[in-house]
């Protein structure tokens, strides 16, 4: 299946992946340090809120904007948690969310744009 992106949905290791970049990012850089016990608690496409849902004045009810990065792990090497978010085409609406997902950014975390 494509996407707008023309990326196609990919697969290895049980993971699926929405993007053949986003899976070689995995098997080049993450698979090696998981296995080496570098890194830990690998997550894919973890979601984060930036703006929760709400009613408006007129009662319409209006969705929770979110960001969701295409992976999170925790760094033991660094002792740091890392958020990647693997891109081939930097849209507008990524650029907004980018920006307010960087304001939420939890103390002790690093975002790497790969």
């Amino acid at each position: 299946m494509k996407n707008k992106f023309n990326a196609k949905k990919c697969e290895a290791d049980g993971y699926s992946f929405d993007s053949k970049k986003e899976m070689n990012y995995y098997l080049s850089h993450l698979k090696p340090r998981l296995q080496s016990g570098e890194i830990s608690d690998l997550e894919l496409q973890p979601c984060y809120t930036l703006h929760p849902g709400f009613k408006d004045f007129l009662g319409r009810k209006r969705i929770a904007i979110t960001y969701t990065p295409d992976f999170k792990y925790y760094d033991k090497v660094d002792k740091q948690w890392v958020i990647v978010d693997v891109k081939g085409f930097r849209t507008d609406v990524y650029k907004i969310k980018l920006k307010l997902f960087l304001k939420l950014l939890p103390e002790n975390t690093i975002f790497i744009e790969a």
